[in-house]
């Protein structure tokens, strides 16, 4: 198995690292203290990045072309995810207990690496969500909650959902879900 790490640039292909290690059966991944102790490593036993340079994202909004720093970022408390070469680092909020994170992370680890997922894809962020100059801060965070939690639950039940505008403290929104997803979740409510 091969895993794409970069975009194709200049016509040039994406390094192929081989991932032939995390095609087992089973994977121990193991966790190593930092410096910093909101970050821990997390040591999945198999090439993250291999030779390439170390991946990060520091924001959920940045992370749109990682199908993995996306499912970690939607666990509450996670701040930052940054690739190395044999190792994924995850930094959290200073009042989230690692007791609460670690199982979480160790579960989308898991399921990332036995899955064979490609770790860098081609996605496209959304125009939407993408952080301006303007913005205030609670429209950054706004845009952040939308791109982190929100947007990938809509996704996962086949819709979409844009952020439209916040005005006089009321976000505006487009939802796009089917029309029987519609029905189902406004009749849910009404029993």
């Amino acid at each position: 198995m091969m895993r794409h790490i970069g975009r194709i640039v200049n016509g040039v292909r994406p390094v192929l690292f081989p991932m032939k290690t995390c095609g087992r059966r089973s994977l121990f991944i193991q966790t190593q203290d930092s410096p910093n102790p909101n970050s821990m490593l997390f040591l999945p036993g198999c090439d993250v990045t291999g030779d390439g340079a170390p991946i990060e994202f520091k924001r959920a909004s940045e992370s749109h072309k990682s199908p993995l720093a996306v499912k970690i970022f939607r666990i509450d408390g996670v701040v930052n995810v940054l690739y190395g070469r044999d190792f994924v680092s995850v930094t959290k909020k200073e009042d989230m207990p690692w007791e609460l994170l670690k199982p979480q992370v160790f579960g989308e680890l898991t399921d990332f690496f036995m899955s064979g997922e490609e770790l860098i894809t081609d996605a496209v962020a959304p125009e939407d969500t993408a952080i301006n100059p303007d913005d205030s801060e609670i429209v950054i965070e706004i845009k952040e909650l939308l791109d982190s939690r929100i947007r990938p639950m809509v996704h996962e039940d086949g819709g979409d959902i844009e952020y439209v505008d916040f005005t006089d403290g009321i976000v505006y929104l487009k939802m796009k879900v089917h029309l029987i997803q519609l029905h189902v979740k406004i009749l849910m409510p009404h029993g």
